[in-house]
């Protein structure tokens, strides 16, 4: 029984780290407008500061740095 206790502590644990940091997927997209020229706007009062705004007008961003704006899940404005 202790041993689950413990067990169950560690995965909370592990969960709360998880969340904690930035997801690499996330940071390689926005690594991608950033180099094309463009832009983010985070959400800095959401927990994690999601990115929820990219405007890449003006730039020129390639087919690669586009299918990364996938990962970018609370995505809400996409200016192109």
């Amino acid at each position: 029984m202790r041993s689950r206790a413990h067990v169950g502590l560690i995965l909370c644990g592990l969960a709360a780290l998880a969340q904690a940091q930035p997801d690499a997927n996330q940071e390689r997209a926005v690594a991608e407008v950033l180099k094309a020229g463009g832009s983010v706007k985070r959400a800095a009062k959401l927990p994690g500061k999601p990115i929820i705004g990219v405007e890449l007008t003006a730039c020129t961003i390639s087919e690669s740095g586009l299918e990364q704006l996938r990962f970018l899940t609370d995505l809400q404005t996409l200016d192109l």
